[in-house]
């Protein structure tokens, strides 16, 4: 059986609005300051990449999302979009939905594979 490795890079933004992988010349990750998704948009993508935006909302949602339960960082739109080259959906760690990414299709809509809980 042949399994295949895909590298998973952080992208932040680096001067001139491009892309750019996260410094590790130190030999210490750094963590790399999110985009947004529109920002987002405007890049191609190579192979697999997992990037920090700052404003995600559900299925394209633009109204706010207040009132909203407390979050640990104070922004309920923080997400982590895990995008491959070629492909339209992507994969979605938010606030909703960190423990059970949403696979989210090209249209916006998403689905969950989360099992329901045995009382």
């Amino acid at each position: 059986m042949t399994h295949a490795l895909a590298m998973v890079a952080w992208w932040a933004p680096a001067g001139s609005g491009s892309l750019r992988a996260a410094d590790h010349s130190d030999g210490v990750p750094q963590h790399p300051q999110a985009v947004s998704t529109v920002e987002l948009s405007q890049h191609a993508i190579t192979g697999v990449s997992a990037v920090e935006v700052n404003d995600y909302a559900p299925g394209g949602y633009q109204g706010p999302l207040t009132p909203s339960p407390p979050h640990a960082d104070g922004n309920p739109r923080r997400a982590i979009i895990v995008l491959w080259e070629n492909h339209a959906h992507r994969f979605v760690f938010s606030h909703e939905a960190s423990y059970c990414p949403l696979l989210e299709l090209p249209n916006g809509a998403a689905m969950c594979n989360q099992p329901a809980s045995r009382i």
